[in-house]
């Protein structure tokens, strides 16, 4: 099985390095992403069935924060819905 991410909604101090505020996200010891900023990123899938997701904030800017939920995606079916009896 992988992992998918989805965000839902994300609102993070901006910073053209994400150096302030951020949510890094990993695949074993593989960088999958670090976002801030208003832009809500693309769901992201670990290939390893683990994800580590790191939230850190400086607290001087306060924001809304973010919603992310996950799900478990059969191997070769992404995209697709896969209903278990």
């Amino acid at each position: 099985m992988r992992l998918k991410l989805t965000f839902d909604s994300f609102q993070l101090e901006s910073s053209s390095t994400c150096k302030y505020d951020y949510v890094e996200l990993r695949d074993g010891s593989s960088l999958l992403g670090k976002f801030c900023g208003k832009a809500v990123p693309s769901e992201k899938i670990a290939e390893s069935g683990t994800m580590q997701v790191t939230f850190v904030s400086d607290g001087s800017v306060r924001d809304s924060g973010f919603l992310a939920s996950y799900s478990a995606v059969p191997l070769g079916n992404e995209g697709k819905t896969v209903f278990y009896s």
